[in-house]
């Protein structure tokens, strides 16, 4: 069987049908932009020039005595910083501050170069910073009968760098400016010393005496107040050299006792040769 060839318009039918379609070109469309770096979240800073420790801000910004909280240089997470240190102005003009409660570490880099950010003060009942700033919980209702010493427990423990033997500062009353809005200060109530760890890492018991103390009222801090680092407890190391100076004191002492003594007793004994 002979087959007849098939007519132009046939054949580009089959050619079309048997061969892969064609993809029209898509347009790319606009691309997208990337987003927006976030705006700084705390754009005033602590810088320090030399000896200088300064904040950012416009003159007048915030008053004499005002405190500030210093922030970390990077967050912890999202937008979050770390509250690291705790300044206070001294001058308005210039906004100079001076260190209230000092960080753990040295910031010397930090604050010469882009500084740290801070935030205003803002009382807060569970604030801790650092070991240098905490609060103490409420004295018990029976610490006014129980005698001189008062135990107080603090929200600062083991896990924030506490040790046995730091000496803190036990504040009062707060003081404010007279629009009531400010604080710019607090009333002093004593010291205590941080006992041996028995808690959490979180917590410790701070002893003072209220003999020494006497301003220190148990019945006049319902709600507990604030405490602050006054010295650092001393190193094993730096307890080992007072020991051993302690130790070469007392045989010094006991070989002056021993030798040195009888032998000058016996010298201012006798008598000295008369001239003729």
């Amino acid at each position: 069987m002979t087959r007849l060839p098939l007519p132009p318009l046939a054949l580009l039918a089959v050619l079309a049908a048997c061969s892969p379609p064609r993809l029209s070109p898509v347009s790319p469309g606009p691309v997208a932009e990337p987003p927006p770096a976030a705006a700084s979240l705390h754009l005033r800073r602590l810088k320090s020039h030399g000896d200088l420790l300064f904040v950012t801000a416009p003159p007048d910004t915030y008053k004499r005595g005002e405190f500030l909280y210093v922030l970390g240089a990077q967050p912890l997470y999202g937008s979050t910083r770390q509250r690291i240190g705790l300044v206070q102005v001294v001058e308005p003009k210039s906004v100079t501050v001076t260190w209230f409660c000092s960080p753990n570490a040295p910031m010397d880099a930090a604050l010469s170069s882009e500084g740290l950010p801070i935030e205003d003060f803002v009382p807060d009942t569970t604030v801790r910073v650092g070991r240098c700033w905490g609060r103490y919980m409420p004295p018990s209702p029976m610490a006014h009968d129980a005698g001189t010493m008062v135990d107080l427990k603090l929200n600062l423990g083991d896990g924030d760098g506490m040790r046995p033997d730091d000496l803190l500062e036990v504040l009062g009353e707060p003081i404010v400016d007279k629009d009531n809005r400010t604080v710019l200060g607090f009333e002093p109530a004593g010291r205590c010393t941080v006992l041996p760890f028995k808690g959490t890492p979180l917590t410790s018991i701070c002893r003072i005496d209220r003999a020494i103390w006497p301003q220190f009222d148990p019945g006049a801090h319902p709600d507990g107040g604030y405490v602050r680092l006054a010295s650092s407890s001393p190193s094993k190391a730096l307890k080992a050299m007072q020991c051993a100076a302690s130790l070469e004191v007392r045989q010094f002492s006991a070989f002056a006792v021993t030798r040195v003594s009888p032998l000058l007793m016996a010298i201012h004994s006798t008598p000295r040769a008369t001239r003729s």
